[in-house]
């Protein structure tokens, strides 16, 4: 018990009370009657029951439910196309595969796609251990690539998730639009770049919506809304989302979304930090201790700087009386 309660401290910083009652009730009940027993577990079960965290946990689970308003998908998303070979397209499509999706994977770059390929199935078989061989098999199963863009008119959703470009995008888009089925969702999964800004080359802009993945294991996705996208498309996106275990949030097509300008705030705030002489490790240190699950640096070496940098100049640019530029992160 004694090693199970510095493992718990460790891991919840003092901000959850729940393990640490757990563990009391594991220490003083064993050896008295069931009644005694039941007995310790009712008064440490009462002050959290009544007590604040258990109040915003509840409050937060409520938050986070699908409202009686939220929008119908009109057709299940059961066969996924995703463009673009990096990370997020890793996460993604071992995500999908793992929750019953076909997935297809399609690039330009043999080498890119083939070192895409061997990403997912690595993370497959890192998973492999915790799941039944038949699942895992039929995960693999699941998985498709190729240079052409066959299977493209098979596909119920199609998302790019490639370089911060303007015109690679656009081109993408063109490749796609023409072979997909005419009730198919195309989604950007652009950090910077607007579904509006992006959407202005399409023949059916109404079916092309922003799917801005947090990496894992946070579990908030945004689905974007351009000023032409449809119900259709948002619902079907949002439905997606909710497949793969995470939740949808709506929102308008601004610069950096939501969880951008929340997040770019408190980033450039740590910057402001460094600028001033803190140390890099203490900023992250102190935040961590407040019970952030990650410190604004750690943060920012996830997110990757190239697309921090890229966000905090756009928001500077939409936003000049609450964001700055950033030269230190520019020069990084």
């Amino acid at each position: 018990l004694g090693r199970a309660a510095a493992r718990t401290r460790a891991r919840t910083r003092g901000e959850y009370p729940a393990p640490v009652a757990i563990l009391a009730v594991l220490r003083h009940a064993p050896g008295r009657s069931r009644s005694e027993a039941m007995r310790v577990e009712r008064e440490w079960a009462a002050d959290l029951l009544i007590g604040p965290v258990c109040r915003n946990l509840v409050r937060a689970s409520r938050l986070v439910r699908p409202s009686a308003v939220e929008l119908s998908a009109t057709f299940p998303i059961e066969r996924l196309q995703i463009v673009g070979t990096e990370d997020p397209a890793a996460e993604l499509a071992e995500l999908a595969s793992r929750q019953g999706l076909e997935v297809r994977l399609r690039d330009n770059d043999p080498a890119a796609l083939a070192g895409l390929l061997r990403r997912v199935r690595a993370r497959i078989a890192g998973r492999a251990a915790r799941e039944a061989p038949p699942a895992v098999e039929a995960q693999f199963a699941r998985l498709h690539a190729g240079l052409e863009p066959a299977g493209l008119a098979r596909a119920d959703l199609a998302v790019e998730l490639v370089a911060e470009d303007l015109d690679v995008r656009r081109r993408v888009y063109g490749e796609l639009e023409v072979r997909m089925r005419p009730d198919a969702v195309l989604a950007t999964g652009s950090t910077t770049l607007g579904v509006d800004e992006l959407a202005a080359g399409l023949a059916h802009p109404e079916r092309f919506v922003g799917l801005r993945f947090a990496p894992a294991p946070r579990p908030l996705v945004e689905v974007v809304r351009g000023a032409r996208s449809a119900d259709a498309a948002i619902s079907a996106a949002a439905a997606l989302v909710r497949r793969l275990g995470r939740i949808p949030v709506i929102v308008r097509d601004t610069p950096g979304f939501a969880v951008g300008r929340v997040a770019m705030a408190g980033m450039r705030e740590a910057l402001h930090l460094l600028e001033d002489g803190y140390r890099l490790a203490d900023v992250d240190a102190a935040l961590r201790g407040f019970g952030m699950a990650a410190g604004p640096f750690e943060a920012m070496d996830e997110m990757g700087l190239a697309a921090a940098a890229a966000l905090l100049s756009t928001l500077a640019r939409a936003f000049p009386g609450r964001f700055a530029p950033a030269p230190m992160l520019e020069a990084l």
